[in-house]
């Protein structure tokens, strides 16, 4: 009886912690730790990418029981994109791939638009709609949506390390799966 209620009276208070954690503060050191994981289809081409504002200034908290329910694991996709952009699997797809500048010359635009991020479920859920201008003028645009594997172990047993690795899983993985599709719609446009 005194294991039950010790065992009860840890979880009630465990349920209480209270952090508050930013999942992209490390996150390029996650996706370094996860290099190769993926790998895209070479497209080659040179790129210039660039995020809406509305990109940027996304944030998304997101809290979980087991992790204490005054914890808030929050999701800042812009510095977390930013991070995508910059790990050798991605720059490796294209023959030079740099942040927009304006008056950049025969170089290829790729606008990314965050339309939601969510983390229902133990795991990631992703929208993200992007405009390409080709160095000719040509501009197209395309909606991609992908789900990260589900994090359940992590997100019930797991404490705040664990939750902020799986988030950070999960949204790599639902990110890699959009970005291997628009490489592979790049190809389709004659990128060279």
């Amino acid at each position: 009886m005194r294991i039950r209620l010790t065992v009860l009276i840890f979880l009630c208070l465990s349920c209480l912690c209270a952090c508050n954690v930013k999942t992209q503060n490390d996150y390029q050191q996650y996706l370094r730790n996860n290099s190769g994981a993926v790998s895209f289809a070479a497209v080659g081409g040179d790129f210039r990418y660039c995020f809406t504002e509305r990109t940027w200034s996304h944030r998304k908290e997101v809290k979980t029981w087991m992790g204490g329910i005054l914890s808030t694991w929050v999701v800042e996709m812009g510095p977390m994109l930013e991070a995508t952009m910059q790990t050798g699997d991605v720059r490796g797809v294209f023959r030079s791939l740099q942040p927009f500048t304006p008056g950049a010359k025969s170089v290829w635009v790729s606008e990314y638009d965050l339309a939601s991020y969510d983390f229902i479920n133990n795991r990631a859920k992703i929208r993200l709609a992007v405009r390409t201008i080709a160095p000719d003028g040509r501009a197209s645009s395309k909606e991609y949506y992908a789900e990260g594997t589900p994090q359940l172990g992590k997100m019930y047993w797991g404490k705040s390390f664990a939750i902020k690795n799986a988030i950070q899983q999960s949204t790599k993985i639902a990110m890699d799966a959009i970005l291997a599709e628009y490489f592979a719609d790049l190809g389709q446009m004659g990128v060279r």
